[in-house]
């Protein structure tokens, strides 16, 4: 059911004017219904869908599902058909806002625009604006869930913002430390390998290799 509300979102942004026919399970069509229903009190313009994004500055990429004006905030939208909502995933939305003001930036800074970031653009965001986050859950049980429930304020959402930055570019180093003793290992194992054929080889067959 979550997979088929899922794909339904999907369908309903990258076809506008043509909303995709129900979900045949029930549970999937409640989600529709409940996504449907914060459509109505909630003034949502979509400027991307799966857009991807990158950081020359953090050397970090990711796809973020939706970049919409959800009240006249630029927003980052995650979809997500997990079990519950995890506070892990402020870690990868504060990355998609980071990544996406850095490409704002550049094509402000260099007057290059491309994709959604075109000179329309600028009549709908300030690139000194703040971007906003929201994490939608898409239930198996029909329901929807969001990160954060009630939109923050601007400080709120400066300080949450930065405070998630940080972890999440701690985190990436954590990967990358744990990636380079994996390929320490890798590379010892290789070595150890070959220096046994070198002993074997020289020792019985009288040469190296």
């Amino acid at each position: 059911p979550s997979h088929d509300t899922y794909t339904w979102m999907e369908n309903f942004w990258t076809h506008p004017g043509v909303p995709p026919a129900l979900p045949d399970n029930q549970e999937a069509a409640n989600s529709v219904d409940a996504f449907m229903e914060w459509l109505s009190k909630n003034k949502v313009k979509p400027l991307a869908t799966e857009k991807l994004l990158y950081s020359k500055r953090y050397k970090v990429a990711g796809t973020t599902d939706l970049i919409a004006l959800v009240n006249d905030k630029l927003t980052v939208i995650d979809y997500k058909t997990s079990k519950r909502l995890y506070n892990t995933y402020n870690l990868q939305t504060a990355g998609y806002v980071y990544m996406l003001k850095e490409e704002c930036a550049y094509a402000h800074t260099h007057h290059k625009y491309y994709g959604f970031i075109n000179e329309d653009f600028k009549t709908v965001f300030n690139y000194k604006d703040p971007i906003y986050r929201l994490v939608i859950r898409v239930g198996k049980d029909g329901k929807l869930e969001f990160l954060p429930k009630e939109t923050p304020t601007k400080e709120e959402n400066r300080l949450t913002l930065k405070k998630d930055m940080n972890a999440m570019l701690h985190a990436v180093s954590l990967h990358h430390w744990l990636f380079n003793q994996e390929l320490t290992k890798t590379k010892q194992k290789e070595l150890n390998e070959i220096r046994w054929v070198a002993k074997y080889n020289f020792w019985h067959k009288g040469k190296l290799f």
